[in-house]
């Protein structure tokens, strides 16, 4: 029996990153009265750039496609953090692996995961300037 590694893995520049944990949430789950638009859409995406304690320098979110309808600002409807693992970065050579949490907005995907256009958005991820080595030492 293959024992699994990953929830899903993801082709970027410098290689593949594999999904190892995922939260997902609706984009607008929160809202209780009125509608989304650009003020909104603008808290929830720098709430979502924050990092989650003890990540500050790891952490990337991929900026969103804003899309309009009938004069509103609309996000992907699906907010997404995941925890990735990937190729060491360019900075030792003394590693396991490297990780980085990325944060996206996404439409919904049948599998639950990730959606194709998020993967094409996540292509160009900074992986080498912000992933940080995992090593034995600091395991």
């Amino acid at each position: 029996m293959k024992i699994p590694f990953e929830l899903c893995s993801v082709q970027v520049a410098v290689g593949t990153l594999r999904l190892t944990s995922v939260e997902l949430s609706m984009t607008y789950g929160n809202l209780i009265e009125g509608g989304p638009g650009k003020r909104v859409n603008d808290y929830l995406v720098a709430n979502l750039a924050r990092p989650q304690q003890g990540w500050a320098a790891h952490w990337h979110l991929v900026q969103p496609i804003r899309t309009m309808d009938n004069e509103r600002e609309l996000l992907p409807p699906v907010q997404c953090i995941g925890h990735f693992r990937g190729p060491c970065t360019n900075r030792t050579d003394d590693w396991l692996y490297s990780d980085m949490m990325v944060a996206w907005f996404q439409q919904p995907h049948p599998s639950g995961l990730i959606h194709p256009d998020a993967i094409t958005q996540m292509y160009d991820i900074p992986w080498n300037d912000k992933a940080r080595n995992i090593t034995l030492d600091n395991l």
